[in-house]
């Protein structure tokens, strides 16, 4: 089976998670305009975490990453045939026990709605704290996405198998399909239900479940034109799957770990920030972290781990650790630009994006805190996808997870002392340091086991990178300063954001051509072959 080039297979998977980044960011925007930094908001933005959580537990995270190199090895070595049956066989598990959960989630919350309504001392101890109706609402919702739990595993489940077959377009549609039922939940399903936040929410979480379905949906074609087909396979699993669940065990460990962050900083932000808006302030921070990482961090690990896993099981290291080498070079030459672009131009782009309707200058001036401290580790949150998915696809599952869990301890101190004087400000930055902690304990790690890696040139080009970033960096707050327009229409805030992307963009690309940098060479060449091909 012939390998595709990285750049070309990350272009597919950019070029489609742009379109769904742009939505994503419509969906956002309207969301914002509509519910602010309200408690409806902050009681979705919980609901919600919920089956994220375990789609990146079960799904992207340990399902997936321990499924593509078993399935990519017996694809190689087995033939067609015995990777169905383990696919079948998969499947039939994933599915039954993603059921089961879905059933003891809406069980639980149920039983929590119960619990309250029977306990005159509880209700009064979360009115006194002004919890009650967040709590209550937030059961709501989750009844209604747990469910999608359910949608989003086996999507990624799916999703791996056809990235193993070098098909990466309909994975990558998923999530512009999602947005799309998203963006009419807020528009059109969401007045339905009524006029109040707390009523018109309820409309937003039924359009995420429909979108959930409609996602499944589209990887069916793909599958059925690469003559997969699913039959539950219950009986006689092949030995395989016991080698999945074994690579398992230390993904989901370690996928907990991670997840884990986010709960603790969601935690903190609402027992220990005064009022509402705080989870919501880091939720339309992150939002705008995830563009430029899913179009680079994401997109490049996501073409890298199937042609990683078929040069392990080759036994080719030396060809793997050019690709670890050319995704983290790639990552790099993108993200310390945007990270030094999205710092300085935080409070322009949020004003543009989210400043409407209830959304008002404070809670412009609360995400701008919190994007330009998230921005910070943004290059190391993108590498980190590269990295992890190298240690998976040379079966050191247990070293990404090691790291992992002392970055919890390292986090939560971290928290516990930013809090106070930064607010929720403080939880981004730690975020932030952990990340970038994170990124070199992990690149230190696997040169030791990957020695192969070693000599191919990653901390220059990072110096390189940095500092075309500076210079781009410093062009950009002149432009901003004395270049950009005033006032509060929509035009101006637009053109305060344009203006100075554009000339940042055009003073990293003239300095990297005339530097002929090989992270700018090898993307233009990669630009120019899709060009070429459309």
């Amino acid at each position: 089976m012939k390998s595709p080039r990285l750049l070309e297979s990350a272009s597919v998977v950019s070029s489609l998670t742009l379109l769904s980044r742009i939505l994503g960011m419509v969906r956002t925007m309207i969301a914002a305009s509509i519910f602010g930094s309200t408690l409806a908001m902050d009681a979705f933005v919980i609901a919600f975490t919920v089956p994220n959580l375990f789609r990146r537990l079960f799904g992207e995270g340990a399902l997936s990453s321990a499924f593509v190199p078993v399935y990519t090895r017996t694809l190689e070595q087995d033939g067609k045939a015995k990777a169905q049956v383990l696919f079948n066989s998969l499947l039939t598990r994933v599915g039954l026990i993603l059921f089961g959960l879905t059933l003891l989630g809406i069980g639980g919350c149920y039983l929590l709605d119960w619990t309250i309504h029977h306990s005159p001392s509880l209700v009064q101890a979360l009115k006194t704290s002004g919890d009650y109706d967040k709590v209550l609402l937030t059961s709501a919702l989750l009844r209604i996405l747990f469910p999608y739990l359910f949608l989003v595993c086996v999507l990624a489940l799916l999703s791996a198998l056809l990235n193993s077959l070098g098909h990466f377009a309909s994975p990558s549609l998923a999530p512009i399909v999602l947005n799309v039922f998203w963006i009419g939940g807020l528009v059109w399903l969401a007045p339905v239900f009524g006029a109040r936040p707390d009523q018109m929410i309820i409309g937003v979480a039924v359009a995420v479940l429909i979108g959930g379905v409609a996602q499944v949906a589209t990887q069916i074609p793909a599958m059925r034109s690469r003559g997969i087909g699913f039959r539950p396979h219950l009986v006689g699993a092949p030995p395989e799957i016991g080698e999945i669940r074994r690579l398992m065990v230390p993904m989901i460990f370690g996928a907990a770990v991670m997840q884990l962050n986010i709960l603790i900083d969601r935690a903190i932000a609402v027992g220990m920030v005064a009022g509402d808006g705080a989870v919501s302030a880091l939720y339309y921070g992150d939002r705008l972290i995830q563009f430029p990482m899913s179009l680079t961090g994401i997109a490049i690990a996501v073409a890298a781990f199937p042609i990683l896993s078929r040069h392990v099981a080759r036994g080719e290291m030396k060809e793997a650790a050019e690709k670890v080498a050319a995704s983290c070079k790639g990552i790099l030459a993108v993200t310390l630009p945007a990270t030094i672009g999205l710092a300085i131009l935080s409070m322009p782009i949020i004003e543009l994006i989210y400043e409407r309707g209830v959304f008002g200058a404070v809670d412009s001036v609360r995400t701008a805190r919190v994007l330009i401290l998230y921005s910070l580790g943004l290059w190391a949150f993108s590498g980190q996808h590269v990295l992890v998915r190298a240690f998976y696809s040379l079966r050191m599952q247990s070293v990404p997870v090691r790291v992992a869990t002392g970055m919890v301890a390292l986090n939560l101190v971290l928290n516990l002392s930013l809090v106070g004087p930064l607010q929720e400000a403080g939880l981004a930055l730690a975020t932030a340091i952990t990340g970038v902690i994170q990124f070199c304990l992990l690149l230190f790690l696997l040169r030791r086991r990957l020695p192969e890696l070693r000599g191919l040139g990653l901390l220059p080009s990072f110096y390189r990178s940095l500092s075309i970033s500076i210079v781009m960096g410093v062009a950009v707050w002149i432009t901003l300063a004395y270049g950009s327009p005033v006032g509060s229409s929509t035009s101006a805030r637009a053109l305060r954001v344009v203006i100075p992307m554009l000339v940042g963009i055009g003073i990293y690309a003239a300095a990297s051509a005339l530097l002929r940098t090989p992270e700018f060479l090898t993307v233009a060449s990669a630009i120019r072959r899709r060009f070429k091909k459309s």
